[in-house]
């Protein structure tokens, strides 16, 4: 029994290594997207707390740019009748019409709207409650914007975000939160060579990134955008300087103080 036993984990052992050559030999890191190559830093604004401006409009994103952004993060909900709104408030049940005279909504943007305002600036856009109705929602706008590589789209749905990834395989997408915790669990076992890369991008929150994780991910072909906790213009730069390749800021303030490499 001891015999076969050994006999067993000597298997096990010579399949494991065979497995680790084929995965070392295998694996590619993933090509650069538009969105990240030969391009400076992101510094994105979320404007939902814009300073003297109603969140996610024309005002807010101008005062953004003005200040010093060169992205935007644009939260996106598709209304009942397919229009897809630049806002975080849930619009279930509701058309586009039916925000007309709502206050919260006044001069509330469409995504295509949006992108085309600012046809200078990058944007993360994240579709919130994904369907497969908003996905292609989301690619028209993108289309109809020529917008495909200046847009980081993040559709936190495994099955969507792969069909949205086969339908426009040159538009740059963010990690789902699955495939997000897949690499932090395999960067903290020190596994990163094994992983196989499904998205060129992980937007994860500032205290989770130090320069060993972005040392992990870029060896994978993985770009890392930090969503800043801290504003202040120290904690962003300390973020810079640990090689993330861009910045989701609610505060533009501190922008026009920041180096990048």
């Amino acid at each position: 029994m001891r015999q076969f036993l050994l006999r067993l984990l000597l298997l096990l052992l010579v399949v494991s290594v065979i497995f680790g050559i084929y995965r070392l030999l295998t694996i590619r890191p993933l090509d650069n997207v538009a969105f990240f190559r030969d391009r400076p830093g992101l510094a994105a604004v979320d404007s939902a707390s814009p300073a003297g401006a109603h969140p996610y409009t024309l005002a807010a994103f101008q005062s953004a740019n003005a200040a010093g952004a060169n992205g935007l993060y644009l939260p996106v909900q598709l209304t009942s009748d397919g229009v897809l709104l630049v806002t975080d408030l849930d619009l279930s049940g509701l058309a586009r019409a039916d925000l007309d005279g709502m206050a919260a909504f006044t001069g509330a943007l469409t995504l295509q709207e949006a992108l085309t305002a600012f046809p200078e600036m990058r944007a993360i856009v994240d579709l919130r409650q994904p369907t497969l109705q908003g996905v292609a929602a989301l690619l028209q706008a993108i289309d109809a914007s020529h917008a495909r590589a200046r847009v980081l789209a993040a559709v936190d749905h495994p099955l969507l975000a792969n069909i949205l990834r086969e339908q426009a395989p040159d538009l740059g997408t963010v990690a789902t939160s699955a495939e997000a915790a897949a690499f932090l669990t395999t960067q903290r076992f020190r596994l990163t060579p094994f992983y196989r890369p499904v998205a060129p991008a992980l937007l994860l929150a500032g205290d989770e990134i130090d320069k060993r994780l972005v040392d992990a991910a870029r060896g994978r072909g993985i770009h890392l955008v930090a969503l800043a906790g801290q504003q202040e213009s120290a904690a962003l730069q300390a973020l810079i300087d640990a090689g993330v390749d861009g910045v989701v800021v609610t505060d533009p303030a501190p922008l026009g103080e920041l180096s990048w490499p």
